[in-house]
């Protein structure tokens, strides 16, 4: 069966006759909500976001709203364009023709050289029109425009700061670019 993590949006194959909960391949998630329980996922309590009050009480987030379930998907003709303002690798460009980007150490599709940056640090997932950027539980957290957060609906040209390094991302159309 095949489903996708309601952390990182990575689509992955569940094996069939599992009676056990099975984590992201990518970030270790459990969608079912055991992930503390089983020792599965990354633990909150090692870095410095957690969940809100409201979040506990089961209330939804903006985020969680406008993706309704939804799976990531870029519209045809469009790109995501990752530009590095800050850091070792300052003035590179990056286009990615698909909706999900993952920004890390290692393993991920922008690779960061920064030792403030975690192996899997964050996710941008793109939602038609809507840029969703998502925290991975990272030990240094995410800030966007000087903002720590979890989970952001991201605007053009919003300065992301992973570790030492600043990134900006935006969506463009590919027709407009050549």
């Amino acid at each position: 069966m095949q489903t996708h993590c309601d952390q990182c949006f990575t689509a992955y194959h569940l094996p069939e006759k599992n009676t056990r909960p099975v984590g992201c391949p990518y970030c270790g998630f459990v969608n079912d909500g055991k992930a503390k329980a089983n020792g599965h996922g990354p633990d909150q309590s090692k870095t410095m976001l957690n969940f809100l009050a409201g979040e506990m009480k089961g209330e939804v987030s903006e985020v969680k709203r406008l993706i309704n379930g939804k799976l990531p998907s870029l519209s045809p003709g469009h790109e995501i364009l990752v530009e590095i303002l800050e850091g070792d690798k300052k003035g590179q460009k990056f286009a990615v023709r698909k909706p999900k980007i993952s920004v890390g150490r290692k393993g991920s599709d922008i690779e960061l050289s920064d030792a403030e940056v975690s192996r899997r640090h964050c996710v941008v997932a793109v939602f038609a029109d809507t840029v969703i950027l998502r925290d991975l539980g990272s030990s240094n957290g995410t800030m966007v425009n000087e903002f720590l957060v979890k989970e952001v609906v991201l605007k053009n040209r919003d300065r992301i700061q992973v570790g030492g390094t600043v990134i900006s991302i935006s969506l463009r159309n590919i027709a407009e670019v050549h």
